[in-house]
């Protein structure tokens, strides 16, 4: 593995995790593909324009320094799966979900329903 090819996937997603930091960005290199793994676990992202540009311009770059290995943007849905990841950036921001939570009690002559809504941070 080329040492700077690996400085430059590393700050790659480091650059990522900036860009989106409410997802989680993990990275590795895998020999026997001569691949620097960099996953990204919003599949939502990738439809971006602001990642499809600095898509572009990263593997151009990338391609032009590293001949010799790949570097590869996959989802949390594609069939590959990172066995052991070097790195992995954590969201530095928490999304916020809505959830509700439905009690239901039932009696031999009626049903009532009670809902109560709650705010959870994931």
């Amino acid at each position: 593995m080329n040492k700077l090819a690996q400085h430059f996937a590393l700050e790659t997603a480091h650059k990522l995790s900036v860009m989106f930091p409410t997802t989680m960005i993990r990275y590795e290199y895998q020999e026997c593909h001569k691949t620097h793994w960099i996953q990204l676990l919003d599949r939502e992202i990738t439809q971006k324009s602001t990642f499809v540009d600095f898509y572009i311009k990263t593997i151009e770059e990338f391609e032009k320094m590293f001949q010799d290995e790949e570097l590869s943007f996959i989802t949390d849905d594609t069939l590959i799966d990172l066995i052991s990841p070097f790195y992995t950036y954590m969201p530095t921001k928490l999304h916020t979900l809505s959830t509700q939570r439905i009690a239901v009690t039932t009696t031999t002559t009626k049903v009532s329903v009670n809902e109560k809504a709650h705010t959870i941070a994931a």
